[in-house]
């Protein structure tokens, strides 16, 4: 996989993260961020909210399922505001929203955050939302406090931060809707998928590919990741599948893999407790597993990168 030609935009994601501190999540509703593979990969850890108080929050199934239905509000509001707005979620989040236009119409919106101006307010919303879905408050509580900021951005810095990313996505879109792909579903309109499944999708497999970046050292199954999505094996298997271009196992292979070809480089651990610490049990399956992706052995690839250093 290529990279490189979408480096600028993950390096211009990492610098306003960094610089200003924030938490930044991008919502599509038409498939634009699914143009390709690569580019789906490079903004994968801007396509969903994996602060430790949101995760926690969604590990709710019924919490999960208003949190995608709540987004659909957004949109809508986004289509009738036009501009940028602030929001606070049911569960005490204040976030700046910059929604992304074509054509006069909402296709996507980038939320900013997560920011508490009136914390009185954030924890009364916090506690009702724990109680009525017996979450632990404490908890949430403790988690929500470690994540938000008490400074709140001014909207003339989201408006310029952001305007060249909204500019970016939408000429995604013009590429998307040019494609043949989407040409062929609007001849066929019953394959045509409305905002709201898109946006599942989209959020369903960056979840899946967030549980898989943080779980790949543990044995985790399709089934693991169905449960943590609140979807069945199937629809992760299809849509993974159809979306990045290759299988749920042939996808924690890489990630594994990747990790292994950092730890070799950069470590001096020994090659089978590399292998454990990035999820094979046997090294000797592992170093089968590193010489079908890389070309060579795992013991060869590490003298290859001290001869080249």
């Amino acid at each position: 996989m290529d990279k490189l030609k979408y480096a600028g935009l993950l390096e211009y994601l990492d610098f306003i993260s960094k610089t200003y501190n924030m938490e930044i999540c991008i919502n599509d509703f038409t498939g634009f961020t699914m143009l390709e593979p690569d580019l789906m990969s490079v903004l994968q850890p801007y396509m969903i909210h994996k602060n430790k108080f949101c995760m926690y929050l969604k590990s709710n199934n019924q919490l999960w399922q208003k949190c995608i239905k709540n987004k659909k509000k957004i949109l809508d509001k986004c289509n009738k505001e036009k501009q940028i707005f602030k929001g606070i979620c049911p569960s005490g989040v204040e976030e700046y929203i910059v929604p992304i236009l074509y054509d006069n119409m909402a296709i996507g919106f980038i939320s900013v955050g997560i920011y508490s101006s009136n914390k009185r307010i954030s924890e009364y919303l916090l506690r009702k939302k724990c109680l009525r879905y017996n979450l632990d408050f404490e908890k949430a509580l403790d988690l929500y406090n470690s994540e938000y900021s008490s400074s709140c951005h001014s909207d003339q810095l989201i408006r310029s931060v952001f305007s060249i990313l909204v500019q970016y996505f939408q000429e995604l879109y013009i590429r998307h809707i040019n494609s043949i792909t989407y040409k062929h579903k609007q001849q066929n309109k019953q394959h045509q998928l409305s905002p709201q499944t898109v946006y599942t999708k989209t959020h369903i497999i960056s979840f899946a590919i967030e549980y898989i970046n943080q779980n790949y050292n543990n044995n985790i199954t399709i089934a693991d990741i169905s449960r943590f999505c609140c979807c069945s094996q199937s629809y992760i298997s299809h849509n993974f599948k159809e979306r990045l271009g290759m299988s749920v196992p042939a996808y924690i292979s890489k990630v594994r893999i990747e990790r292994a070809k950092t730890l070799l480089k950069s470590t001096n651990l020994p090659i089978n407790q590399i292998s454990a610490e990035v999820g094979y049990n046997d090294p000797n399956y592992f170093s089968t597993v590193f010489t079908q992706h890389c070309g060579m052995s795992p013991r060869d690839y590490r003298k290859s990168c001290e001869t080249s250093d």
